[in-house]
Order: C-alpha cells, then structure tokens, then sequence
C-alpha cells in the first residue's frame, strides 16, 4: 500500500469514526493492529529492524449502542469507484463482520472530486444486497442500504442490552 493510498484510508477511517459517533455508536475505538519487531542486518546494515502484523484484527472500529449492543466497524475508503468485495484484505474480515454476535457494519467512504460520502451500512444488508465476491455496492445503492440501517440501529438501541 503507497503513501498516498495510506493517508487516504487513515482520513477516511476518522471520517467514518464521526459518522458512527454522529449516529449514535458510543465508545467508538480504533482497533489496534499487534505488531512485532525482529532485528535483521549484520555488518553495515546491523540494527535493523523489520516490522511485521503479529495477527490480523477483527475490524476497524468498536464501540457500543446506548443500551450496551456490541458494534463491530469495518471501514473501506475508496476513490471515484464503487465498492468491490475486493475491498477486503483477506478472507478474515467479512468472517469477523459475519460472526460478531452485536451489529456488524460496513462503513464506506466514497471520495470524488467533489465531495466525500460516507455511507454506514449493516452488514447483513449488504449482503441482502447482492455485496460478495466478484459483486459491488454502488453508490445509490449504498445510499438505500444506509437508510435502512438507520432504522436497524434505532430499532437495536431501544432493545435491553444484550
């Protein structure tokens, strides 16, 4: 992943932090990423280090509904371009979105030219929706699975903590 490629998703993962705080999700966190830290190099090239993942995270962002409902956040910030399946790295993330026990959602930023859209949308839509391998989520109709998960998250926020 370039520089560029970096900024653009640490940007769009603060973006996608206001909107969750914004739609009601408390205690909204970054997960953070183990890593770990091996000596490499002899002679002129002695202190070196190489940086690598100790294990692949569950999401990008946690937090909680009012009553306590568990959120599991994965953010994926594109340009100019739908959302492709191919977003994911690895097989890890939409299984983690898929076995969290709270409400999994997809948070989307979508950067164009002219404006930047953030579309938080609930999993289980999303995949209602036709969202799997080889298939994408357009922005319209990002904007019908967002609206409905508004309504998720206001239903699951009036039920007792589970």
């Amino acid at each position: 992943m370039g520089k560029s490629q970096q900024t653009q998703g640490a940007s769009g993962e603060q973006a996608a932090e206001i909107e969750l705080r914004r739609l009601g999700v408390y205690n909204v966190a970054k997960v953070p990423t183990p890593i770990g830290i091996s000596r490499r190099g002899t002679g002129r090239f002695a202190g070196w280090v190489k940086i690598f993942y100790k294990e692949k995270v569950l999401g990008d962002r946690r937090g909680e509904l009012a009553n306590g409902i568990s959120v599991l956040a994965e953010v994926k910030t594109t340009r100019d371009k739908n959302l492709t399946w191919s977003a994911f790295s690895g097989v890890h993330q939409p299984k983690a979105l898929d076995n969290h026990l709270g409400l999994s959602l997809l948070v989307w930023v979508c950067d164009t030219a002219w404006s930047r859209d953030v579309f938080v949308m609930d999993w289980n839509l999303c995949k209602d929706a036709g969202f799997r391998p080889y298939h994408g989520i357009t922005p319209e109709m990002a904007v019908e699975i967002a609206k409905n998960t508004l309504a998720i998250i206001d239903k699951k926020s009036q039920q007792c903590g589970e």
